[in-house]
């Protein structure tokens, strides 16, 4: 995912970029105060993410708590490129940097089941946490000011999914079934870092679409 963000300053309002320098525990920034300066600073972040789990159900006379115990393995990239110019486009400076995590550790969750009514579907809600382990290398750059920062890093995370919508199972025998699941999910990253500052947290909302073959 990448963000576009401009600012020109009219020599009233100040824009700056800022970002957090792992090693010197400082900041770095680029600042247009003067008429006419502008920043134009580029955010991304590309994420993935395996995990494997094992299920046990307890089943209910009309709905059921599935819990879910497993392991995770993710990688964090984030990058932040930024420049100053002056009024007459002439590059007065850029800041860039890039943070690179890989973490990995447990991921534990319950989904509780519910049929709704005399229909197919069912209503599902859905609690996931994982606590990873892993280690961050940050390069920071500015060029307006000559800093320059490289630095690896220790890191402790923790994710958190929090699922509600509904599902449907088409049965192909007595124990075999297939699942369609939608709904929507908020997904927290508690330390998880951002481009501007790696202890930072961040998080992803959207819509999920699933599908399962239980044999």
């Amino acid at each position: 995912r990448d963000r576009v963000n401009t600012f020109s300053s009219d020599g009233v309002a100040t824009g700056t970029t800022q970002l957090y320098q792992l090693g010197p525990n400082t900041w770095t920034s680029l600042v247009a105060d003067d008429p006419g300066e502008t920043i134009n600073a580029l955010h991304s972040v590309e994420v993935h993410s395996t995990n494997i789990h094992a299920f046990k159900a307890i089943n209910f006379k009309r709905s059921s708590v599935n819990g879910r115990f497993g392991l995770q393995y993710v990688t964090l990239e984030q990058k932040l490129d930024s420049e100053l110019f002056d009024a007459g486009g002439t590059s007065m400076g850029r800041l860039t940097g890039t943070s690179d995590l890989t973490a990995f550790g447990p991921r534990f969750g319950v989904d509780y089941v519910r049929k709704i009514g005399h229909t197919p579907l069912q209503i599902v809600s859905s609690a996931t946490s994982a606590v990873l382990f892993g280690d961050r290398d940050q390069t920071v750059n500015n060029t307006s000011t000559g800093e320059i920062s490289r630095i690896g890093a220790d890191e402790f995370l923790t994710i958190i999914d929090i699922f509600l919508g509904v599902q449907s199972k088409s049965y192909r025998g007595e124990n075999r079934n297939i699942s369609t699941r939608i709904g929507f999910v908020n997904q927290t990253w508690l330390g998880g870092g951002t481009a501007i500052d790696p202890s930072g947290d961040f998080g992803f909302q959207g819509f999920s679409i699933m599908v399962g073959l239980n044999r």
